[in-house]
C-alpha cells in the first residue's frame, strides 16, 4: 500500500520478471477515487466558469459546458466536435429538437453522474437522452416488462401510463403499463377495451384517456373511432362517444377540460387531415370540427395562453 497526497493509492497485478539478472519487480497502482475527484474537479470549474468553451442555446436558454466533457459521455456531441461537422467551431450552438429543461438535466448528469427525474420532467429528460445519445441516462429507470412502439402516453397523479403500441401479440395492443417511479417498477393495468396503435393518450383530473388511433387488419388499416378513459383508483376502462373521423399520429393537448385532437392520418380516406376534433370531457360530447390551413401527421402539441394587452383610451 502506497499513499499520496492525490488520495489512498491500491496496489494492482503486480508482475515479476525473472527472466534474467536484471529483472525488476513492476507494480501498477491505482486509485478508485481518482474518477470521482477529476469529475468533482469538471463540475467545480463549470461553477466557476472556467476553460469553458462552447454556449448550447434551446429557445432563449443558455448554458455554458466543457466541449470535451460533453465529447466524452455523448456520441452526438463527439460527433459534432470531432467529425468536421462546423459546430465544431461555432461559439454557441443552437438545439432543435429538445427542451430546455432535458437539456439542463443531462448537462447536470454529465458533471456529476446523477440526474433526478420525477413526472414532470421524466419526458422532456428522456427524451433528451435519446436525442444527445446519452446511453446511461436512457438505462437510468426500470424498462418496460415488453418491448413496443408506436404506443402512447401520460402522466396522472404520480405515475406514468403507457398504452398499445405494436409487440409480440394482439393483445400488446391492448395493454396499459404503470410507472411508479418512487419503486421505479412497471406494472401491468386492466387492458383496454379496443386494441391501439399510434394513438393520443391524455390525462384530466384521475381519469386517463385513450383516443383514436389505427388498427391492423391482414393488409388493411381501420380507424380506431373508439373513446375510453381509464380510472386508476379502481383499475377499470369505461367508453365514451366516439370520435367522429379517425385520426392516428395525431396531436393531443387538454385546455379548459377540453381536449383537441389535431391532425393526423385517416385510414378512411387514406390521407393526412387536418382536422381537429374536441372532445368536452365535462358533457362528453365533441363539438363543432375546426380545421388548420394544412394537413399533417406525427406531430405533438401544447397549449399556451397568450395575455391579450389592452388599451384604454
Amino acid at each position: 500500500m502506497a499513499e499520496s497526497d492525490g488520495g489512498d493509492f491500491a496496489s494492482k497485478h503486480p508482475q515479476n520478471s525473472m527472466a534474467n539478472k536484471n529483472s525488476t519487480l513492476r507494480c501498477t497502482f491505482s486509485a478508485p477515487s481518482h474518477s470521482a475527484t477529476l469529475l468533482q474537479g469538471l463540475s467545480v470549474l463549470r461553477a466557476q466558469g472556467q476553460l469553458l468553451d462552447v454556449v448550447l442555446a434551446v429557445n432563449e436558454e443558455r448554458f455554458q459546458v466543457h466541449k470535451a466533457v460533453l465529447a466524452a459521455c455523448s456520441d452526438y456531441f463527439r460527433a459534432m466536435f470531432t467529425g468536421g461537422m462546423r459546430e465544431s467551431n461555432q461559439d454557441t450552438i443552437e438545439l432543435k429538437g429538445l427542451s430546455a429543461r432535458g437539456l439542463k438535466h443531462i448537462i447536470d448528469f454529465a458533471y456529476s453522474a446523477e440526474v433526478t427525474l420525477d413526472l414532470d420532467c421524466i419526458q422532456d429528460v428522456l427524451g433528451a437522452a435519446v436525442f444527445l445519445q446519452m446511453v446511461p441516462v436512457w438505462t437510468y429507470v426500470e424498462p418496460l416488462k415488453r418491448r413496443i412502439w408506436g404506443h402512447a402516453g401520460t402522466p396522472c397523479g404520480e405515475k406514468l401510463y403507457i398504452s398499445g403500441g405494436y409487440g409480440v401479440s394482439l393483445d400488446d395492443k391492448k395493454t396499459l403499463h404503470c410507472y411508479d417511479p418512487a419503486s421505479d417498477q412497471w406494472d401491468f393495468r386492466a387492458p383496454m377495451n379496443e386494441p391501439r396503435v399510434l394513438h393520443a393518450m391524455i390525462s384530466n383530473r384521475d381519469r386517463v384517456y385513450a383516443l383514436g388511433g389505427r388498427m391492423d387488419h391482414v393488409d388493411r388499416c381501420f380507424d380506431v373511432l373508439a373513446v375510453e378513459y381509464y380510472i386508476p383508483e379502481n383499475d377499470q376502462w369505461t367508453t365514451v362517444s366516439p370520435m367522429r373521423a379517425g385520426q392516428s399520429e395525431a396531436g393531443c393537448c387538454l385546455l379548459d377540460r377540453k381536449i383537441y385532437i389535431v391532425g393526423g392520418y385517416n385510414w378512411h380516406l387514406n390521407n393526412v387531415t387536418s382536422i381537429v376534433q374536441v372532445y368536452n370531457t365535462e358533457t362528453d360530447e365533441w363539438e363543432r370540427d375546426l380545421h388548420f390551413p394544412e394537413s399533417f401527421a406525427g406531430i405533438a402539441c401544447t397549449p399556451i395562453i397568450i395575455p391579450q394587452n389592452t388599451t384604454q383610451r
